[in-house]
């Protein structure tokens, strides 16, 4: 008699399918790519080369674009701005706006903004920094912002909502598939990691099964695993119950031999049943 083996007992590997994209990734990596990899309409938008504090119009156009192209080379917001957050500098500002323009939101932070030219950073205006990456100005507000509450660059846009719902349900099924007992394959010679339950478990045993070892708030609501929305990934792990191929085989059977019995003609006398 073969060995009994517990699933979970170690890694065994691993059949899941490997996913590409999504439509909604390939969208953001498109959003967040580079429209003017080369800066062919680049301007400079202000007029600061006699200022000694800014230097926008003395950073060579190399400079630029090494930057721009740094900037994009990876298509994902966070990454984004956590390299801009490394070009920003945050500070209180010195001088508070007079008390009779309080109709007029009082500033409650300054930033400088840098680039790099000749391994060394240069002090720009908003106007240039904006220009160069070819972002708005309300993005880099959120950057500062965050920079400030000192909580980390982050992205609370879009992203999966569904899937925290359920976590401990999804913990307790891998527990117990983790802990059902099975057999290593005799069918070969080598020695293979993978364990195979026995023939005598199909989905709807397993369902009653798991239901029965659960409290009431972790049991599944369907009638069949199959039919559950959040455990798709478990299609591919177990097969069909054997009652239902065999009740799907004789309903094939039954119309294909009603097909052949319509089809067929008599060549005497040519009558069609």
């Amino acid at each position: 008699m073969d060995e009994e083996h517990i699933v979970g007992d170690q890694d065994r590997g691993s059949r899941k399918r490997k996913w590409g994209a999504t439509s909604r990734q390939r969208q953001k990596e498109i959003r967040y790519d580079d429209p003017d990899p080369n800066l062919d309409g680049f301007e400079v938008p202000c007029k600061h080369g006699r200022n000694k504090k800014l230097s926008c119009e003395d950073i060579p156009f190399e400079d630029l674009r090494r930057c721009r192209q740094k900037f994009y080379s990876q298509k994902d917001k966070v990454k984004q701005d956590t390299k801009l957050s490394h070009l920003i500098e945050i500070g209180t500002p010195r001088r508070k706006k007079r008390s009779d323009q309080s109709f007029t939101r009082n500033r409650n932070i300054t930033v400088h903004y840098n680039v790099w030219s000749s391994n060394s950073k240069k002090r720009i205006c908003q106007k240039m920094f904006l220009k160069i990456f070819g972002i708005s100005q309300k993005r880099i507000q959120n950057i500062s912002r965050q920079m400030k509450a000192g909580s980390g660059i982050s992205e609370n846009r879009g992203g999966d909502r569904r899937s925290q719902k359920n976590v401990e349900k999804r913990k307790k099924v891998k527990a117990f598939i983790a802990n059902l007992k099975g057999q290593e394959s005799h069918y070969g010679r080598a020695k293979s990691k993978r364990i195979y339950l026995s023939a005598e478990y199909n989905i709807t045993i397993l369902h009653r099964l798991y239901n029965d070892s659960v409290e009431e708030s972790y049991k599944l609501s369907t009638e069949r695993w199959r039919e559950d929305e959040e455990l798709q990934w478990l299609r591919p792990i177990f097969p069909e119950p054997l009652e239902e191929l065999q009740e799907n085989s004789d309903e094939d059977n039954d119309e294909d031999n009603a097909q052949e019995v319509c089809n067929c003609i008599e060549d005497d006398g040519g009558v069609k049943v």
